[in-house]
């Protein structure tokens, strides 16, 4: 019995390879898309989850309310936070802390320095928050000296040759200066993680550079924070019971009318947690499951173009059911062989799209620089989907096709007809759907390149052209010596050919602004409010070409007592014009007072997502980080060469480091240009998907009107007449797919749109350019075959009536 079921098929492919290999084809790409997505999401959600007890880790997220202003939220909270909490309340059962070291470190073992980031002091209970697999080292104790330091695997290897390295010695250069630093453990940081520590040293060696009343206070909020609660704790009573908290120890600065505490959850970081001081850039769960909705529909388009294929078919295989049921076959036995049917089919296509997701997956991570699991490290999980995948094709391509075609009535069959009112009106809906699906994602199409080119071309607001931006950071431990030493690269840059202006600062476009705090106008000291403060050089606004509204810029690097403000600092201080606050005093804490002396007009320091930040900038020689040089485009490779040449002369062993302004602004939109290209890939896919099965529809479709198109030439219609009948009736469907649709598109891509704080508007033009495409794609797929219907020649179609 299975040997016929069998050589029926192959049967049915010979004599029909064409629409068979609609079929495979479409669903391999529907396959291969689907697991890409799946694999894609699964990596982006499975950030932090292999960590022991994952569930009950919790981040203290800072809120800073100001009346006035919205609230400030950041990632680093204050240093006795996490330990107070341990004391105070029965749920918190540990506690961690971590504080980055700014603009990272460098690593020396015998004298030869490499530069790090993601360098981070930390206290031993890291290893007993985060799960980080020891290869070497007591994970208890491993960070309780001072001047002791726990090395990735990677950063092992890079200096030792080996992991195997305990006991030996690196010396670390950070912002505190370079000290010795014993190796006391090696981790492996290989799992997806919002931490991407290349090293931890001892909490105490920061402890003895800061002062231990800097890290242990509840003043400064610089510390990343980790708590581990109980099982079963309910976290909306744990975070009620923060206010007294904050009062008993922050009560003489207004407490909990000041400051809150608002816990997320170490799994949800990744994707839902998006606020000022993160440890890394983030994915984003809007994103992530657009692109879900994408791979679903990508498949399911697959599958209704088999049942759309097969019922088409149906007066095809309806002589085949006649003499089948003649010869005694039951239902049961057809219903088993258009199971089966699917079942190849479909295995044939996982097949194909397997092997295509792997090509993809190679194009993705050498294009994109995308991330995916290794398929050998999962091979049970991919052979389940697989499965999985498989059966639920074989049911929803194979049951309607199964119990259709083989319902149909012995004698009506062997006549070659068909009860076919229920398979067309099945037929319509689908193309219904699918009609619905691609105008969604040509709707989605516009709606993304539209906000990405407006991204892309919206002015910043500075001149960021030709510049070179070097990181200079002050890893000398002595603050005079590197102002001095800063001073002279300065001078030494500015004398070198092509070089046209210099200006230092701590931060530059494309960075979020590392220095905030509170800020007060003179006239109403309790009304403070959060600013991001910049330190400059007199050059740095001039440089960059900021246009002033009001006031002038810095007289000269003496000028230390005098501030610049922005826009948004302006209405945040109250001040109802620029003119208002030239001159105006404004406070700083734990600084000197300082004068308004001009106003700049807002422009993009960061992303379009973010709004844009009161910023004030000071004319002071500390946290200066960066040297920015505007250079003539034709000597920008001999500049680079004559400059590192004169860094390591006066920097000595601190590696030489370069970009481009303009290339740092582009990749604060990096993950927008992930998507935008991820989705432009996935959303063409399902697309052609569509349009596929209405190429196959419209194979068979004009295959059955041939004599009716004879008919009406003999009548008198022209080619063109007989085109446009046809084409009217798929036009129909994709109208009315495409209104299906609109409403989906408006509702999904206003609330991607509302992600970012600068946006395109969804106008009217996107649902009548959506619908204009729709039925121009759809004609250019079908224009062969409708054509071909146009010009039947009578004489051969009616020559047997």
């Amino acid at each position: 019995m299975l040997r016929n079921y069998l050589l029926t098929l192959k049967r049915n492919i010979k004599s029909n390879p064409f629409i068979y290999l609609l079929n495979i084809s479409g669903l391999a790409i529907g396959v291969a898309a689907f697991l890409f997505i799946s694999l894609y999401s699964f990596y982006e959600y499975s950030y932090d989850e292999y960590h022991e007890n994952a569930d009950r880790v919790y981040r203290i997220n800072h809120v800073i309310k100001q009346e006035g202003q919205d609230a400030y939220v950041g990632a680093a909270t204050f240093g006795a936070a996490g330990s107070t909490l341990v004391e105070e309340l029965e749920q918190v059962e540990a506690s961690t802390r971590l504080s980055q070291a700014y603009n990272g470190g460098i690593a020396a073992v015998d004298n030869n320095p490499i530069e790090h980031e993601n360098i981070f002091y930390a206290e031993s209970s890291v290893f007993e928050i985060f799960s980080f697999p020891l290869l070497h080292g007591d994970r208890k104790t491993v960070l309780d000296n001072l001047h002791t330091v726990v090395l990735s695997e990677e950063v092992a290897k890079q200096h030792f040759g080996t992991t195997d390295c305990v006991g030996k010695r690196v010396d670390f250069t950070t912002i505190n200066g370079t000290n010795s630093f014993e190796v006391t453990g090696v981790f492996e940081a290989s799992q997806p993680s919002h931490l991407k520590p290349t090293a931890f040293l001892s909490f105490s060696s920061l402890v003895q550079a800061w002062g231990p009343e800097t890290t242990w206070n509840w003043r400064y909020f610089d510390f990343n924070t980790y708590i581990r609660v109980k099982s079963k704790t309910d976290i909306e009573e744990l975070d009620k019971q923060f206010v007294g908290i904050i009062d008993k120890y922050k009560g003489e600065k207004r407490g909990s009318k000041a400051v809150d505490f608002d816990l997320i959850a170490l799994t949800d970081i990744h994707l839902e947690s998006d606020v000022n001081q993160e440890i890394s850039v983030n994915g984003d769960a809007k994103t992530v499951n657009l692109l879900l909705l994408i791979g679903s529909f990508i498949l399911i388009i697959a599958w209704v173009n088999y049942v759309n294929l097969y019922t088409a078919r149906a007066n095809d295989r309806s002589k085949e059911v006649g003499i089948r049921k003649a010869l005694g076959s039951s239902k049961s036995n057809l219903i088993i062989q258009f199971y089966l049917e699917a079942g190849v089919t479909n295995l044939l296509a996982i097949v194909a799209g397997f092997f295509l997701f792997q090509l993809i997956k190679v194009l993705a991570f050498g294009y994109l620089g995308l991330i995916l699991p290794a398929v050998s490290s999962m091979p049970f999980e991919l052979i389940g989907s697989l499965f999985l995948i498989w059966i639920v094709s074989v049911i929803f391509s194979g049951t309607y096709p199964a119990l259709f075609i083989s319902n149909f009535r012995t004698i009506t069959s062997l006549k070659g007809k068909t009860p076919s009112d229920s398979g067309v009106s099945l037929r319509k809906a689908l193309v219904v759907f699918q009609f619905m699906a691609s105008g969604f994602m040509i709707g989605g199409t516009i709606v993304v390149f539209s906000q990405f080119q407006f991204m892309q071309n919206q002015p910043t607001g500075v001149d960021v052209s030709n510049t070179v931006v070097l990181k200079v950071p002050d890893f000398t431990g002595n603050g005079q010596l590197y102002t001095q030493k800063q001073r002279v690269l300065h001078s030494e840059i500015a004398k070198i050919n092509g070089v046209r202006e210099v200006a230092s600062s701590s931060d530059v476009p494309g960075e979020q602004v590392g220095w905030r705090g509170g800020s007060w106008r003179i006239t109403s000291p309790s009304d403070r409010k959060i600013m991001y403060k910049m330190t400059v050089d007199a050059n740095y606004l001039k440089f960059l070409k900021a246009n002033f509204l009001a006031g002038r810029n810095f007289y000269g690097e003496n000028d230390t007592l005098s501030v610049v403000i922005n826009e948004e600092s302006l209405h945040l201080y109250g001040y109802e014009n620029p003119e208002e606050a030239i001159n105006q005093r404004v406070g700083f804490a734990g600084m000197d007072t300082m004068k308004i002396v001009g106003v700049i007009s807002n422009f993009y320091q960061e992303s379009l997502r973010e709004e844009f930040k009161p910023t004030v900038y000071l004319r002071v020689n500390d946290e200066i980080q960066y040297m920015s040089v505007r250079v003539d485009n034709k000597d920008t490779k001999s500049f680079l060469e004559t400059t590192e040449s004169k860094f390591k002369e006066i920097f000595p062993g601190i590696p030489f480091s370069f970009s481009f302004m303009d290339s740092l602004l582009e990749a604060r939109h990096q993950r927008e240009k992930m998507f935008h290209t991820l989705f432009n890939i996935f959303a063409t896919l399902a697309i052609f998907l569509a349009f596929l099965g209405l190429l196959g529809l419209a194979f068979y479709t004009t295959a059955k009107r041939r004599r009716e198109a004879g008919i009406r030439k003999v009548l008198g219609s022209s080619a063109g007449s007989i085109v446009h009948l046809v084409f009217k009736d798929f036009a129909k469907l994709v109208i009315l797919g495409n209104l299906f649709a609109i409403p989906i598109l408006w509702k999904l891509g206003t609330n991607w749109l509302e992600q970012f704080t600068f946006h395109v508007d969804f106008s009217w033009t996107i649902p009548i350019a959506t619908i204009v495409l729709s039925l121009t794609f759809s004609f250019a797929f079908t224009f062969f075959h409708l054509m071909k219907l146009g010009r039947t020649n009578p004489v051969e179609v009616l020559k047997d009536e």
